[in-house]
């Protein structure tokens, strides 16, 4: 049956400063008026060279189920030749925020707006601009003294790219390997040692053991990952490759099981949240320990079902189905419908976009 819907377009507006939903309140009790009377008068007595330090947030971010969220793995985010300095492609970003028009490729990169042909959303609706409010893009391409000098991002800070994309009110997940050596980064050379087989159909990729022996050295150089993250103010990082052991690597399901939960725990330890990235079969040992799902092809596979120790304590799934992978219709119908044919309660997540495999903004389609 088809239903007629109305057409309309979605302008993008972006607001400056933090998401609205967070609020402060002060609880007036008397010891308390007495603590801030007195912080308040150390602070107008302090010199003019004193620094308050912000404090930071009691619990790190995470994404809400209903979030709009935009994956580009490609290449630096608007800066496709890996030339362009981190503080002109933050001017890039704010430009075309606001006037996605002018610059095509920048706003196909932040799901903006397609810049090849206007997006329809699976409901009929013609969309021919979205507003992701959540961004996960490459640690290392996104860093360093100029954008894909992948030897400066790891002793890099402040990135601007992503302090852009916090004043334009969203928020930026940091991805980083931490289950295979890539050949192209910069401590590979560390990784050498710990290399299992290559990773099929990633040249130039290796799978890391995780032995007692190697287990050592392999989290030194996750942990200095983890802090370009952190130093760069990025809000989460998707930690990719924590499924080696069902991948035909030596690997026991007992020492990856292990190894995710330390990569959770240290991510949280540097005030970030961490997602769970595929391996949806261990969700029920895993998910105490993450705090939300990036999910790659559910449908395709059959395997959404195996989320729902997340989906039980409310956390979120970000999820994605490639244009390689099923078609525009099989998407709109696992939104609207169900996962082949079952209730729409088994359907997609809202959070489901349809993305070229390559992600490099070239197709989105969100699920709602």
């Amino acid at each position: 049956m088809k239903a007629t819907l109305p057409v309309y377009v979605v302008s993008v507006r972006r607001v400056a400063g933090p998401s609205s939903h967070r609020r402060h309140r002060c609880t007036l009790l008397f010891g308390i008026v007495l603590l801030c009377f007195a912080g308040g008068f150390a602070s107008s007595s302090a010199s003019p060279e004193t620094t308050i330090a912000k404090p930071s947030s009691a619990r790190p971010w995470v994404p809400r189920p209903t979030e709009e969220w935009q994956w580009e793995l490609a290449h630096p985010l608007c800066n496709s030749s890996g030339s362009q300095s981190p503080a002109a492609t933050a001017k890039l970003i704010a430009a075309t925020a606001a006037h996605p028009s002018k610059s095509p490729q920048c706003a196909a990169d932040l799901g903006i707006l397609s810049g090849r042909s206007p997006l329809k959303a699976v409901n009929g609706a013609f969309a021919p601009s979205t507003d992701p409010r959540v961004y996960d893009i490459d640690g290392f391409d996104n860093t360093g003294m100029d954008n894909g000098d992948e030897t400066a991002s790891l002793r890099s800070s402040g990135s601007s790219v992503v302090a852009e994309l916090h004043a334009l009110g969203d928020h930026v997940i940091c991805y980083v390997d931490v289950g295979t050596a890539e050949n192209w980064r910069p401590d590979y050379s560390e990784l050498k040692g710990s290399r299992l087989g290559p990773v099929s159909g990633w040249p130039g990729e290796y799978w890391i053991s995780l032995a007692p022996g190697r287990l050592a050295v392999v989290k030194s150089v996750m942990t200095k990952r983890f802090e370009m993250c952190r130093d760069n103010h990025f809000d989460a990082v998707e930690p990719d490759n924590i499924d080696s052991s069902e991948n035909g690597t030596s690997n026991t399901q007992a020492e990856q099981i292990a190894y995710d939960k330390w990569v959770a725990r240290e991510i949280h330890g540097l005030g970030m949240s961490v997602a769970q990235k595929n391996y949806e079969d261990e969700s029920a040992a895993l998910e105490p320990s993450f705090d939300f799902v990036i999910e790659e092809q559910c449908y395709q596979y059959a395997a959404c079902r195996d989320l729902a120790p997340y989906y039980r304590n409310h956390k979120t799934v970000l999820e994605v189905e490639y244009s390689g992978g099923i078609s525009k219709p099989q998407f709109a119908r696992a939104c609207t419908v169900g996962l082949n044919g079952q209730p729409a309660a088994d359907r997609l997540p809202l959070d489901s976009v349809y993305l070229s495999m390559n992600l490099d903004g070239s197709l989105r389609v969100p699920c709602r």
